[in-house]
């Protein structure tokens, strides 16, 4: 055998050697990302943690949100057209509270505690044109009162 030979014969081997180490490299590179992908997907304490989650559709349109921002925590449910139609909060002060509102965003029926922890229950007509609102508890009017325009009537238990 030549020195031309036995050099070719090495180069062929060190050529096979180089391609399954590439190989190796690429495969290793590979299993270490989806590794970390994973995790990043599946997180070992099986918690995800954001500050707000947002639901859309497949053209971008938010239907749904549900985070924490300066005023609290809440759940706002949007129609098709994007308007806010029902929510849900619980402020700062630990408040809860609860919104259905109207083809306008604007709120029809409010359940809601009052600063003392008293609950209340708000509800009213689209055009404003009456209210039907029940106070329980201390430092607020108690009593079941309807208001239509400038009229009001009122149930309210003797003091």
């Amino acid at each position: 055998m030549s020195d031309f030979e036995s050099l070719e014969a090495r180069v062929k081997v060190l050529e096979g050697h180089n391609r399954s180490l590439r190989w190796t490299v690429i495969l290793t590179l590979a299993l270490s990302l989806l590794g970390l992908m994973w995790g990043r997907v599946w997180p070992r304490n099986g918690v995800i943690e954001a500050r707000s989650f947002v639901v859309s559709d497949a053209n971008g349109e938010i239907h749904g949100t549900f985070g924490l921002d300066e005023g609290g925590v809440g759940l706002n449910l949007h129609d098709a057209r994007g308007r806010w139609r029902a929510g849900m909060v619980v402020d700062n002060t630990g408040r809860p509270a609860l919104f259905l509102f109207d083809t306008v965003s604007q709120p029809v029926v409010t359940l809601n505690l009052q600063r003392g922890g008293a609950p209340m229950l708000r509800m009213r007509t689209p055009d404003d044109a009456a209210t039907l609102q029940v106070n329980l508890g201390d430092g607020a009017r108690q009593g079941l009162f309807l208001t239509r325009a400038a009229d009001t009537v009122g149930l309210a238990p003797p003091r």
